[in-house]
């Protein structure tokens, strides 16, 4: 394990349909703890880098085994579970706050976790974020080039960052009526493509109003877009009030 930077193989994909029944009736008396944290660690891995579906049973064997071991990669597979349902019973919402909590101050930060947004408290600077991801081999190196405003804007080149198993993000910041455009290139020993292009409009970005700094520019933008003008001039007051008292009693360090 290379601390947040760890890597999982990706086996071979040799998959036997019944090899979950197999494990199961195996787990009853298998005292090979190495083959059972194996399994567990390929069918995480399998999910939540590679998308593959899997019985749902194995995500309560997941769940114990995080209790008994720090299975990095299971935690992972458990909250991208629970980040796919709708509600959270009380006991899932403190395994994922517990967790996305220590998970962030390693530094190991993902896209998904903000689909838990209204369920847990987030920390505050990930909800004004929104997340461009892209999975390949972690030995690439990928490039994306965007712009965040008007069409004519000048593209800005920046290498993705590998948060961990291949999965390679770019964290931006968009404001509420700004479209992003980007596409990403990938360098590998076969030379260089273009392997993804996308636009994303105001209305995909899922951006955050009120609570942080950006929140409330995002809630001005709306107002001054609905000519509510009483509203505008009362957030803009609070707006500059707010960041004279940050001027005027904290320093940078």
């Amino acid at each position: 394990m290379n601390g947040f930077r760890e890597r999982y193989q990706d086996p071979p994909e040799s998959y036997v349909e019944d090899s979950f029944e197999v494990f199961v009736s195996y787990c009853g008396s298998g005292l090979n703890r190495k083959l059972i944290r194996s399994y567990f660690s390929y069918c995480a891995y399998k999910y939540f880098v590679k998308d593959r579906m899997t019985n749902t049973e194995l995500f309560e064997m997941l769940k114990k085994e995080s209790f008994l071991e720090n299975n990095q990669i299971c935690v992972l597979a458990l909250l991208k579970y629970y980040a796919g349902k709708d509600m959270l019973v009380e006991a899932e919402k403190s395994f994922v706050n517990f967790h996305i909590q220590r998970l962030v101050q390693k530094k190991l930060i993902f896209g998904f976790y903000k689909e838990f947004e209204g369920k847990i408290a987030l920390p505050a600077y990930m909800l004004d974020k929104y997340f461009v991801e892209y999975r390949t081999n972690p030995e690439h190196k990928l490039i994306i080039h965007y712009s965040c405003g008007m069409d004519d804007e000048e593209l800005k080149e920046e290498e993705m960052v590998d948060a961990g198993y291949g999965i390679f993000e770019k964290e931006l910041i968009l404001f509420y009526g700004e479209s992003l455009q980007y596409f990403i290139t990938e360098e590998s020993e076969k030379g260089t493509e273009i392997v993804e292009s996308r636009i994303v409009n105001h209305t995909e970005t899922d951006v955050s109003f009120g609570t942080t700094k950006y929140g409330k520019i995002n809630e001005i933008l709306v107002t001054k877009e609905l000519q509510d003008e009483k509203t505008l001039f009362s957030l803009l007051e609070q707006y500059y009030k707010e960041e004279y008292a940050v001027k005027r009693h904290f320093t940078p360090l």
